[in-house]
């Protein structure tokens, strides 16, 4: 039977056995790596990675003055030091923000295998770093340009380095404490919920303070000295007080607890029943349980971890409202330990009653990790929102921001001016014509709306700027990045010239109604369009016409994508906001020139291939085309490439 000895058994394994951890441990971080690297750019920055670039940018002296100011930002500063130190070695791209994230989740997968093979055993310890290495909570946090995964790092390696301390006492204990008391503070200085880990670990010691009182005692005094590195942020946060709503009820309990079983257990599936849940729960009750059982006095350790630290994060979620579902991967590394146990104990024999649970609780790691990479699935996604307004804003239009918090991200990846007039609060008192006054001499106002259907004293839920300038001026166009409402408004439809961003023609129809020029930017896209408005490509167009005399009928434009043979793959889609609504062809003036904007939408079963945008002109009354001066009823405006 294989067996596990604390302590000096690892001086008396032999070289062969030593050489398989060895391999296990680089195979494991090989999967960690593959997982992590290639889709470390795959989403775009979201707003918490905006603060992480705003705080970042300031000035070094703000930084450490307010180190512990909870007014600056509700979260500690180290990290924002350590992101502006990096920043100065690596630059600002995308891969360098998020790569001190991913280095850090790599080295926690290593860690996680030595914490768990001195303690637990070789094949223990490989199944938790494997299920850390494939758990898409900890991925995404390793993915992100914030402090979670460098807090998870520093949590596990105080964890690591006290179990040395207490279970291998007899060399370096003096390193090991210091090891275990510096990096606590810093992971609590990385993030709050890692405090959570004072009392847990102080319980730890005092269970083990009779069986090595040595060890446990100076154990205790580093914990002391950690907690008074901590003392002031601590301060902070009691004066700062409750920031929820109110004192939490059982219902309240009970909703937040099994919304954290499926952020552990199921992260980014879409399944949210109230049944799938309570599932989730009786799984992770059952790994709790078996891991124990399994893991005796090991397992019971690894539960007085995972259970408080769950918890006591649970209350904060209650009682702190700026908190997100990320927060729960504190409780990840413990939970993996408990699985792994339960399916393969310390002796590394398979027992059904823990083997069902821990190969559920791999399924769902892998199910949950199908979701990880699928469009839809990242938040705020204002690169694509940058690049489309970057591509379609022409030098006279404004570019607005709405809300003003998402300016750091935003300003990241679009490089030329833009405002944000509005504070992260509107309502229907807000002044908006006022504030906007200054920019509706553009022909075109692009509106980026982010978080604004925030409830409550933030955000603009009612949707007030877009209501504002919808009433007024007809849309251009509308993406819908996920997270981000792109529109454009044509704040200027009506000019005594033809703009210079548009494409001159001549075209004269019956009526003296002429086309005199048109704007098309998009003339290279794809088949498919997952980014902006899945699952189908909108190809915008903008047209540009003047009357010689007013109209005698109205009309109407039909703008299709044709193939070579006339066969129909795309259509301009009804708008009820278009310019018809603002200022009805019959209405036009002799001598003006009129924009009009259309989106045509193309068959998502498009194919790869060259088309025609095809126009068509239309009297309603009687239904029938307008042939223009040359003779047809139809008339090819240009041609894009669809790939």
């Amino acid at each position: 039977m294989y067996s596990l000895h604390i302590g000096s058994a690892d001086s008396d394994r032999s070289m062969p056995t030593r050489s398989a951890w060895f391999w296990s441990l680089m195979l494991v971080l090989l999967v960690a790596a593959a997982i992590r690297l290639p889709t470390l750019t795959w989403r775009s920055l979201d707003f918490d990675e905006g603060a992480s670039l705003h705080f970042s940018s300031l000035p070094y002296t703000e930084l450490i003055t307010h180190f512990a100011d909870l007014g600056l930002d509700r979260h500690p500063r180290l990290y924002s030091v350590l992101l502006k130190a990096w920043r100065q070695i690596g630059g600002d791209a995308d891969v360098m923000l998020r790569l001190p994230s991913a280095l850090a989740g790599m080295l926690t997968v290593a860690i996680v295998y030595q914490l768990g093979r001195r303690r637990l055993g070789e094949a223990t310890a490989g199944f938790a770093a494997l299920l850390i290495a494939l758990n898409p909570l900890v991925i995404y946090q390793n993915q992100d340009a914030r402090m979670y995964a460098l807090a998870l790092l520093f949590s596990v390696l105080a964890v690591w380095a006290l179990w040395n301390a207490l279970y291998n006492p007899r060399s370096h204990l003096g390193p090991k404490l210091g090891v275990f008391s510096a990096a606590l503070a810093l992971a609590a200085y990385m993030h709050a919920i890692a405090a959570t880990l004072f009392p847990v670990l102080g319980l730890m010691l005092l269970v083990e303070l009779f069986r090595r009182r040595r060890a446990a005692v100076w154990g205790l005094g580093a914990l002391a000295a950690s907690a008074a590195v901590y003392a002031p942020y601590l301060v902070n946060i009691i004066r700062t007080g409750n920031t929820g709503s109110g004192v939490a009820t059982v219902d309240d309990w009970v909703r937040t607890t099994l919304g954290a079983t499926q952020t552990l257990l199921d992260f980014q599936s879409t399944a949210s029943s109230p049944i799938h849940r309570a599932l989730l729960l009786g799984l992770l009750a059952a790994i709790v349980v078996v891991g124990v059982w399994r893991g005796r006095r090991q397992g019971a350790m690894v539960a007085l971890w995972f259970l408080p630290v769950l918890a006591l994060t649970i209350l904060a979620s209650l009682r702190m409202n700026f908190f997100q579902t990320k927060i729960y991967v504190f409780s990840a590394v413990p939970l993996a330990l408990l699985t792994s146990l339960a399916c393969l104990g310390r002796s590394r024999k398979l027992d059904w009653r823990g083997t069902l649970p821990a190969l559920a609780m791999l399924s769902l790691v892998l199910y949950s990790l199908s979701f990880q990479w699928r469009a839809g699935n990242q938040r705020e996604d204002l690169r694509s929102a940058a690049r489309f307004v970057g591509d379609h804003a022409a030098e006279n239009d404004t570019v607005v921001l709405h809300l003003a918090w998402s300016q750091y991200v935003f300003g990241h990846y679009y490089p030329d001016p833009f405002v944000h007039p509005f504070a992260n609060n509107v309502d229907s008192a807000t002044p908006v014509g006022d504030r906007l006054a200054p920019f509706l001499d553009s022909e075109v106002v692009w509106l980026v709306q982010v978080g604004v259907g925030i409830p409550g004293t933030q955000g603009d839920p009612d949707r007030v700027v877009q209501g504002w300038l919808a009433e007024r001026y007809p849309v251009v166009t509308e993406v819908f990045p996920n997270g981000v409402d792109v529109r454009g408004y044509a704040t200027r439809y009506r000019f005594s010239s033809l703009p210079e961003t548009a494409t001159r023609l001549e075209v004269d129809y019956p009526n003296e109604l002429n086309l005199v020029g048109y704007r098309l930017t998009d003339r290279d896209l794809p088949t498919r369009d997952l980014w902006l408005h899945p699952p189908s490509t909108w190809v915008p167009v903008a047209l540009y016409w003047s009357a010689s005399r007013p109209l005698s009928g109205d009309i109407r434009i039909s703008i299709l994508l044709e193939d070579e043979q006339g066969n129909v793959w795309g259509g301009n889609m009804p708008r009820e906001k278009d310019l018809r609504a603002f200022y009805p062809p019959l209405h036009w003036q002799p001598g003006e020139i009129v924009r009009w904007d259309f989106d045509v939408n193309a068959n998502p079963d498009i194919r790869p291939g060259e088309y025609k945008v095809v126009l068509r002109v239309y009297e309603i009354e009687s239904g029938a085309a307008l042939a223009h001066a040359e003779g047809g009823d139809w008339l090819i405006l240009d041609r894009v490439r669809l790939r």
